[in-house]
């Protein structure tokens, strides 16, 4: 993830108790932070829970940040700790993942499709171990570089390209069985 424009300032700022800096540093994370929830929590408004968490921890701590980690590992590190409290708590089972509203101009057919394509890929993303689920979120949606990954998860760079490519397959054969699944669902049906 590129390094927010003036971050070093922004940081400086409000860690001085300026609002407006602080802001700039939501608006350019906020993304970043909602992915990583997202891949904990599994649902939309846990996840939002969590990032609105992962923020006011951040407010409150931004004086602790100390800069011997890139910001964004700090904030990493953050909402990880949030979303793992939070699964503590509720002893949550992963479920109920509501796909995002798709309002593009597509046809209703297109949309159910659309919904129906990202529901299996959310129950597939979910049936995999949570470090393979996170790798993927990091480079796929966060669209982290490798180097960025390894330095997120504190492992080297070679490891992020290994674990990445067998949580990869791990996604397509879950794919793969689920779609066989619902083929056969569709077959009884008839």
């Amino acid at each position: 993830m590129k390094k927010c424009e003036n971050e070093d300032l922004l940081i400086k700022r409000a860690s001085k108790g300026d609002t407006l800096s602080f802001e700039v540093l939501v608006r350019y994370y906020e993304k970043f932070v909602y992915n990583i929830a997202f891949s904990y929590m599994g649902n939309s408004q846990d996840a939002f829970d969590v990032a609105q968490d992962a923020f006011i921890k951040v407010w409150e701590k931004l004086k602790t940040f100390k800069g011997k980690s890139s910001f964004s590992t700090w904030l990493y590190r953050i909402v990880a700790n949030s979303a793992k409290d939070a699964l503590e708590k509720r002893k949550k089972v992963w479920k109920g993942c509501e796909a995002q509203d798709l309002s593009t101009g597509e046809t209703p057919e297109d949309k159910v499709i659309e919904k129906e394509r990202l529901e299996s890929l959310k129950i597939a993303l979910f049936s995999l171990d949570k470090d393979s689920r996170n790798i993927l979120v990091l480079r796929e949606f966060s669209e982290l570089n490798y180097e960025e990954i390894a330095e997120v998860l504190h492992i080297p760079s070679g490891t992020v390209k290994s674990r990445l490519n067998r949580a990869r397959v791990k996604l397509k054969d879950a794919l793969m069985e689920q779609n066989s699944k619902s083929s056969v669902k569709t077959d009884e049906k008839r």
